[in-house]
């Protein structure tokens, strides 16, 4: 539903399909859900939003998606690594 520079049509061939009687809505609000959740951890670390960006979308048959770049995916990696590997310390 909403692209990348934020709404309309982001010229992805997901975002021109819709199917009817398939709920997007409310699966893009999942996905701005889960994506808002990511976007606050990444800010309450000190993590640039310019590095770690989620946004949501939806997938053309309803499924919620949250987009990220690969940056932000490796530093979120980064993070979870290094939470296991205090975990195993600890």
């Amino acid at each position: 539903m909403v692209s990348q520079r934020g709404s309309g049509y982001g010229g992805e061939p997901d975002d021109a399909v819709w199917v009817a009687g398939v709920d997007y809505v409310a699966a893009w609000t999942a996905a701005d859900e889960a994506a808002t959740e990511v976007n606050e951890a990444a800010e309450a670390l000190g993590i640039a939003s310019h590095l770690v960006r989620a946004i949501p979308h939806t997938g053309i048959r309803g499924e919620s998606v949250v987009w990220m770049q690969p940056e932000g995916v490796r530093e979120i990696a980064h993070l979870l690594g290094e939470l296991a590997e205090g975990r195993r310390a600890g």
